[in-house]
């Protein structure tokens, strides 16, 4: 079967952008009620949204176009590591923040920088995912023997005379 490039970047972009602004939307509206019930609810549920848009949003695209190992292997590697580098980034700052003037003061910066640089390559492999999307089923065509499929421009002469319109041409 055909795989358009198109559409494997579209449903990369917005199973990652539609969970992303689904889950901010939660957590802003968390924030602005902080002294309702749901309010804890709905910053998890929203954090939650977001990680899974950030981590497996950028591999449907792969999955559309038959690269399933690449696109979840890596969409699993990517929640792998946001999770690792959010709890040790969050641990980090959140160890010296409830000290009192008793506590030892501990050195988190190494616990930090790795924190954030798993956090850092989680972002930058998921948009490198969404923009490499399309070469994804590209490849699968050129697998298939699909290798060019396009909607071009035609004008055709007829009997009774020209006529302008579309077709479908490709190499087989």
């Amino acid at each position: 079967d055909y795989r358009s490039p198109v559409v494997a970047a579209r449903m990369s972009t917005w199973f990652t952008l539609g969970p992303l602004l689904g889950g901010l939307t939660m957590v802003i509206a968390a924030a602005n009620r902080s002294g309702s019930s749901w309010a804890q609810d709905a910053a998890i549920l929203g954090g939650a949204s977001m990680a899974f848009g950030l981590t497996l949003g950028p591999s449907v695209g792969y999955a559309y176009s038959g690269e399933h190992l690449r696109g979840w292997g890596v969409g699993v590697l990517r929640l792998v590591g946001l999770t690792v580098g959010t709890y040790a980034l969050a641990s980090a700052v959140l160890e010296n923040a409830f000290c009192e003037e008793d506590c030892s003061q501990k050195d988190t910066s190494g616990p930090a920088i790795l924190g954030l640089t798993l956090v850092i390559a989680s972002v930058i492999s998921a948009i490198y995912d969404v923009a490499k999307a399309p070469d994804a089923a590209r490849r699968s065509n050129a697998r298939n023997g699909l290798s060019d499929l396009n909607l071009v421009p035609v004008v055709a002469a007829s009997a009774p005379g020209a006529f302008r319109g579309l077709a479908l041409a490709g190499r087989f």
